[in-house]
C-alpha cells in the first residue's frame, strides 16, 4: 500500500463519528506461588454496550493490550481511546505487575529513578510493600554494551522478599493476564484480540496459547514470541533472574536517537547528543533533570511536550 493509499485510510477513520465511551481503572489482586499481587488494569468500552461491535463469529470485539516494558496502561491511552471511540470495541489495558504506582490515584511517580544516594526506584508490587535498599546491590551491566550501552540494574540478593518477587513475577503476570481476560472478557460473549507494544508482545502472543476466546493478533509495532525474538536479533539475554533493569536519560536518548537519525538527519541527531553531554554535566542525577524540567525537543516523545507522564515517570523496566 502506497503512502497517500495509507493517507486516505487514515483519513476515513479520523472521519468516523466519536462514540461515547468510558474508562475504567480497576485494581485487583491475585495470589501466585504464595504471594498476593495488586495488578491494575484500564477498561474502556462505549457508554451504550450495544454499540460493541459483534465480529463474523457471532462474538462482541475485545481487545487485550499491554504497554512496553517501562510504562503502565497510559502508555498506550492515545491508541486505545482512539480505538474505542471510532470502533467501539472492549478494551482492557494491562500494567505489568509492579509497574503501577499504587500509593497515589494519580499514578505518577515521584522523584527519579535513582537518587541522589543511590537508592532504587522499584517495582510495588503489593500496596503498601516496598523493597529497601538493603534488599539488592546497584551494579553497572555492560554485557550488552554494544546495543544498550552501559546500564543500571538493581540485583536482588537471595534471601530477600526482592529475591523472590523477581523469581515470581512472571507466574503472576501469566496469572493476572488471565484474570483480565476471564473478568473483562469472558469466553461466552467477547473474542479477543491482543497488542503487545515492544516488551508487551511476547507477554500477548504467551496469551494466544492460555485463554481460549483469544481469536487473533493485533500487530501494531509488537514483537513475536521471545524464543523467535532472540533468533530475530542474534542475542539472549545473559543477565541473572534477579536483575532489574533501571532505567535512566541514556534510554530516552537511545530510542530516541534512532527516530531523530531518521527523521532530522545528522544534525539532529547530533544536537540530540549535545544535549547528552550537557544532561551529563548536571551532576550525580541528570534524568532528575530530563524529568522534572522537561528535556530538549530532540529528545522529546512523541505523544508529548517534554513531560509525559509515562515516559519520563515510568516505573522501572525489565527488559
Amino acid at each position: 500500500m502506497d503512502k497517500d493509499s495509507l493517507i486516505d485510510l487514515s483519513a476515513q477513520v479520523l472521519g468516523r463519528p466519536d462514540i461515547p465511551y468510558t474508562e475504567t481503572e480497576h485494581i485487583f489482586r491475585v495470589n501466585a506461588l504464595e504471594l498476593d499481587w495488586d495488578v491494575g488494569v484500564m477498561v474502556y468500552g462505549p457508554e451504550d454496550p450495544k454499540l460493541i461491535p459483534i465480529g463474523a463469529d457471532g462474538n462482541k470485539v475485545g481487545m487485550f493490550v499491554l504497554a512496553g516494558g517501562s510504562g503502565d496502561y497510559r502508555a498506550m491511552e492515545q491508541l486505545t481511546r482512539l480505538i474505542v471511540r471510532k470502533f467501539g470495541y472492549r478494551i482492557t489495558t494491562m500494567t505489568y505487575p509492579g509497574r503501577l504506582y499504587l500509593p497515589d490515584a494519580s499514578r505518577d511517580w515521584p522523584g527519579d529513578t535513582i537518587s541522589a544516594d543511590n537508592v532504587v526506584r522499584t517495582p510495588i508490587w503489593q500496596q503498601d510493600e516496598f523493597i529497601t535498599p538493603d534488599q539488592y546491590d546497584l551494579i553497572v551491566d555492560e554485557s550488552l554494551r554494544a546495543r544498550y550501552g552501559r546500564r543500571m540494574v538493581a540485583r536482588a540478593k537471595p534471601g530477600t522478599r526482592f529475591y523472590d518477587r523477581m523469581a515470581a513475577w512472571p507466574t503472576a503476570f501469566e496469572t493476572a493476564m488471565k484474570t483480565v481476560c476471564r473478568d473483562h472478557l469472558p469466553e461466552n460473549e467477547f473474542s479477543i484480540y491482543v497488542h503487545g507494544h515492544s516488551t508487551g508482545g511476547p507477554f500477548v502472543h504467551l496469551l494466544t496459547q492460555r485463554v481460549a476466546n483469544v481469536r487473533g493478533v493485533v500487530g501494531i509495532e509488537n514483537s513475536p514470541f521471545g524464543y523467535m525474538f532472540q533468533k530475530m536479533v542474534g542475542y539472549e539475554w545473559e543477565g541473572p533472574f534477579n536483575d532489574l533493569l533501571v532505567r535512566t536519560w541514556r534510554d530516552i536518548a537511545r530510542y530516541r536517537g534512532a527516530e531523530v537519525r531518521s527523521e532530522e538527519g545528522e544534525q539532529g541527531l547530533m544536537l540530540a547528543m549535545d544535549h547528552g553531554r550537557r544532561f551529563r554535566g548536571l551532576g550525580k542525577d541528570p534524568y532528575a533533570t530530563a524529568v522534572q524540567s522537561g528535556i530538549p525537543a530532540a529528545l522529546r516523545c512523541r505523544s508529548c511536550s517534554g513531560s509525559c507522564r509515562t515516559c519520563f515517570r515510568s516505573p522501572t523496566g525489565n527488559e
